[in-house]
């Protein structure tokens, strides 16, 4: 490559065209002696305090989220969307103001989020597109949340979300009597739903692949208009999750036997309106990577729970 042609397109350049080209700038390691690495807070927890939240009828402070991930912001945004107020919490406990073209993201500062709940009823049908990034749980929590509407709702996500296959999720949807319509081929998104849904008294759905969709008609249930039995087909996957929204539905009021399967309508409801959100385990496994790759010392502002 010739140096004239490697000077005209430098992305350091001062007195030229430069670079339109991003470039990663790569420093030696010797310049590195500590790293302080912050954890963010678990997605999967924060997600699903953010739908149970917003459909209860008080007021919900999750703690911990100064880090959180793009996956957590659109959950809030596209909550935001359907007329879930949010507010972003100080420090020293101060609301902060939130600029409205910030493409919708946490105030600066922000360490904790209060959640007005609107109520399992209070959910209101999107003007635009819900798009849910990169976040394929939730994609599929928003999908359920918006079977209950009688108007058309549209529903995306990025390149890699609409490359994933979401078939189980849509044949859940028209057993619940949704008009479904998606593109073919190996796009499945942008997708089209229209309910009101019409709960059969038996829900089969595949856990064979994902325990997502079990997690969304778990979270959807409170605005349910009957109770529903779901007969899980195949032979469960991602355990863990579908446990942990089993637990916060039951510790927000949902009724003992959801691992049975069986769906009640119910409003959320905490006695202590604070959720602390635990630091993201499955991201620790970065901080150790930079410190092998460095050689310098990482702290971490905390260690994820066991």
């Amino acid at each position: 490559m010739g140096k004239a042609w490697v000077k005209r397109w430098s992305p350091r350049l001062e007195d030229g065209m430069g670079s339109l080209i991003p470039a990663l700038k790569i420093t030696s390691k010797g310049s590195i002696e500590r790293i302080t690495w912050n954890l963010s807070p678990s997605k999967s927890h924060a997600i699903r305090w953010l739908a149970l939240g917003a459909q209860s009828k008080q007021d919900v402070v999750l703690q911990g989220l100064q880090n959180a991930g793009q996956d957590i912001v659109s959950m809030r945004r596209c909550l935001g969307q359907m007329g879930v107020h949010i507010t972003d919490i100080g420090p020293d406990g101060e609301a902060l103001e939130t600029s409205t073209n910030h493409d919708d993201q946490p105030a600066e500062g922000s360490v904790a989020w209060k959640i007005h709940g609107v109520g399992p009823h209070g959910l209101k049908p999107p003007i635009s597109v819900l798009h849910a990034g990169n976040s394929g749980t939730a994609l599929r929590i928003l999908m359920a949340l918006c079977a209950r509407f009688e108007v058309p709702v549209m529903l995306d996500g990025d390149a890699s979300l609409r490359s994933r296959n979401h078939d189980v999720m849509i044949g859940t949807l028209k057993q619940m009597g949704i008009k479904v319509s998606h593109g073919a081929g190996v796009e499945g998104l942008p997708l089209l739903v229209e309910g009101p849904w019409s709960p059969p008294a038996s829900l089969e759905l595949d856990v064979s692949t994902s325990s997502q969709p079990m997690t969304a008609w778990h979270l959807a249930a409170p605005a349910l208009p009957t109770e529903m039995k779901v007969h899980a087909v195949g032979q469960g996957v991602s355990l863990r999750h579908s446990g942990l929204t089993q637990a916060l539905c039951e510790r927000t009021g949902a009724a003992s036997n959801l691992h049975d399967g069986q769906l009640k309508p119910w409003v959320p409801s905490l006695g202590d309106a604070t959720v602390e959100l635990p630091l993201d385990a499955s991201m620790l496994s970065f901080a150790c990577l930079a410190a092998r790759v460095s050689g310098a010392f990482v702290e971490l502002n905390g260690l994820p729970e066991p």
